[in-house]
């Protein structure tokens, strides 16, 4: 049963990797054909000396998802312990309005987004992007680490702060250890959030030099098209 499931999802990768070395007559064929009739390298060559090249565009996705997945881990930890152990007023009221966001579609504060990055002179810029990015995935990772920091027991903290561990110190070397899921969790879907996304980055990045992976493959199709 593990392999049928195994095969099922690698046979969209498969597929994709066979049709990449079709001739371009048999990879747009419908109804679709099976094996390349011989093994046609242009696709790739084409990626390669596409505007800046494919090493270009990629190192763009790496820097833009670094950038997310650091200013994930670092906020979303810290705003989910401050929901966890602290006390404040509103607390709860805010926890709510932030989670509300995720109910907010993107398309409708793109504009907005768009406005504040040219005022900060962040447009075309890989940061202002990655600081898109941070900002839709924080609902969720605040949410993830808030409930991993309330599993942990207070009595730990309190064990660690009477033997002279301060706040910070027993942050790193106490709480980080045993939330490890919930950061490995926050910084998976960071980084295949931010490497797979397409519309922020379609509006965002008009200089070909910024495009990431995303935009890179639609502009490179839609030029192969009208040539």
């Amino acid at each position: 049963a593990g392999l049928i499931l195994a095969i099922l999802f690698l046979a969209p990768l498969l597929w994709t990797a066979v049709t990449s070395i079709k001739p371009p007559a048999e990879a747009s064929a419908a109804p679709p054909t099976g094996l390349p009739s011989r093994v046609d390298w242009s696709n790739y060559q084409t990626l390669t000396t596409y505007g800046e090249g494919i090493i270009s565009y990629l190192l763009n996705s790496i820097v833009v998802s670094l950038i997310t997945i650091t200013g994930t881990l670092v906020i979303g930890t810290l705003a989910g312990y401050g929901f966890s152990r602290f006390r404040f007023h509103l607390k709860g009221t805010l926890f709510l309005v932030i989670l509300a966001t995720l109910m907010v579609p993107f398309q409708s504060i793109v504009i907005p987004l768009f406005v504040v990055l040219k005022n900060l002179g962040l447009t075309n810029s890989l940061l202002g992007v990655g600081l898109v990015y941070i900002t839709l995935q924080l609902p969720f990772s605040i949410f993830v680490m808030r409930n991993a920091f309330d599993r942990v027991p207070r009595e730990l903290e309190e064990s660690a702060l009477v033997d002279g561990c301060t706040q910070p110190r027993m942050l790193g070397s106490v709480m980080l250890p045993l939330v490890m899921p919930g950061l490995v969790t926050i910084g998976l879907f960071a980084f295949l959030a931010a490497w797979n996304e397409f519309f922020a980055a379609l509006i965002l990045l008009t200089k070909q030099t910024s495009f990431t992976l995303p935009i890179l493959l639609l502009s490179a199709r839609q030029d192969d098209v009208s040539g």
